[in-house]
């Protein structure tokens, strides 16, 4: 690690790097230490815990990927094309972490909070922005009618990218299907799917 940055921040670089494979569980400090070349003394002179430590790494990560989720995305946009591109930025942000949010699925399963708390704030940030955009595309849509929509726009734009990635990468899927399957994830195939919901749920005519 170079000597250029604060202990803290090396302990938290060595953290986003291995976290993906090890896990909240096998993500021990001694194993923190040695990655990031420091002592696990320092370690917890610097953290109250290690709950508090990865915390920290969580709110840092997803700031960097994705801090553009703000109530103020593409304001300067008409309400349906934001809506497309908040599915379509947010389809690429997913599939840039897909590592790191299967990981962090898993450890929520495991019942580990810090895991489930730092998911769940990503998903009420989408929830809300999504709320948000679609209460300007139809004033007069029912709560439970935009919560029927965006689980549609979740289920079918990015859980697919987790699972195609995920089945992948444990070989789940056949050879000879696995280059297909990947196809459906560039830039053009997710734009495509989030188009095909768009007008699914409000119609060609009213696209941009």
């Amino acid at each position: 690690m170079s000597l250029d940055i604060s202990s803290s921040q090396q302990f938290i670089l060595a953290a986003e790097k291995l976290y993906p494979q090890l896990g909240y569980q096998k993500l021990s400090v001694r194993v923190l230490a040695e990655e990031a070349k420091l002592s696990s003394g320092l370690f917890h002179h610097l953290f109250a815990n290690k709950d508090d430590f990865i915390s920290q790494v969580f709110a840092q990560h997803f700031e960097q990927a994705f801090g553009w989720l703000a109530p103020e995305f593409a304001a300067n946009q008409p309400p349906i094309e934001r809506l497309r591109q908040l599915y379509f930025q947010a389809a690429l942000s997913l599939r840039a972490q897909v590592p790191w949010v299967t990981r962090m699925l898993i450890d929520s399963a495991d019942n580990v909070a810090v895991a489930q708390e730092s998911v769940q704030a990503l998903a009420r940030r989408m929830f809300y922005l999504a709320r948000q955009i679609m209460r300007d595309i139809a004033p007069n849509m029912s709560d439970e009618a935009a919560f029927h929509a965006i689980n549609q726009l979740h289920t079918s734009i990015l859980l697919p990218i987790l699972a195609a990635n995920t089945f992948s990468r444990i070989r789940v899927i056949p050879d000879e299907l696995r280059q297909p399957v990947l196809q459906q994830l560039t830039d053009d195939a997710l734009a495509q799917r989030v188009d095909w919901m768009m007008n699914a749920l409000f119609g060609a005519k009213e696209m941009p």
